[in-house]
């Protein structure tokens, strides 16, 4: 059922996160459309000592109309090689869409989180994988094997999709985002 309260929490929690961003890491939150606080935007840049460094992560947030008793959706928009991310195109509907994280699964999300602890979460996923909640088993296999490789498809998947330089226009470039970094 549709709760206006809903509506004033997420702008509330919105509007603490535009203000007092996350100083501990590279972030920047944004609406999707003016005014619609139920479809934030928001970027991580990837820290220096993993082999993300020098990413900036596009991620979308759509909060559905249970929230905060349902989890949002996040999903990246930047290609992303993780074990805990969803690489795979959706076969049918009710599929987890591209770049979806299983927050439930990973313990990401439970009743009473709020979207600042949510993301420091999600920011977690750069040093560190649950291999108990994979979405492609082969990456689990190539993690336990040849670590070496599943790192250097990180830094090749980072450098091709994250990096500003690359020409993939993965990265919103019209909002004003400011990190605190």
């Amino acid at each position: 059922m549709y709760n206006l309260a809903n509506d004033d929490l997420i702008k509330k929690e919105y509007t603490d996160l535009s203000r007092n961003p996350i100083s501990s890491l590279g972030f920047s939150v944004g609406l999707e459309h003016p005014n619609n606080y139920r479809k934030w935007k928001f970027i991580l840049l990837g820290p220096n000592d993993t082999s993300y460094k020098k990413g900036l992560f596009n991620l979308s947030v759509n909060f559905p109309y249970g929230y905060p008793n349902i989890p949002p959706e996040v999903c990246f928009l930047t290609p992303i090689y993780h074990i805990n991310v969803n690489d795979k195109a959706p076969l049918f509907n009710g599929a987890p869409p591209l770049g979806a994280i299983n927050l439930i699964g990973l313990g990401f999300w439970k009743n009473g989180y709020t979207m600042r602890e949510l993301i420091c979460s999600i920011y977690s996923l750069f040093y560190y994988v649950d291999i108990n909640h994979p979405f492609d088993p082969l990456k689990v296999q190539e993690f336990r094997d040849d670590r070496p490789c599943y790192e250097t498809k990180i830094s090749l998947f980072t450098k091709k999709y994250a990096n500003l330089a690359s020409g993939h226009n993965y990265l919103d470039m019209n909002h004003n985002w400011n990190f605190n970094i």
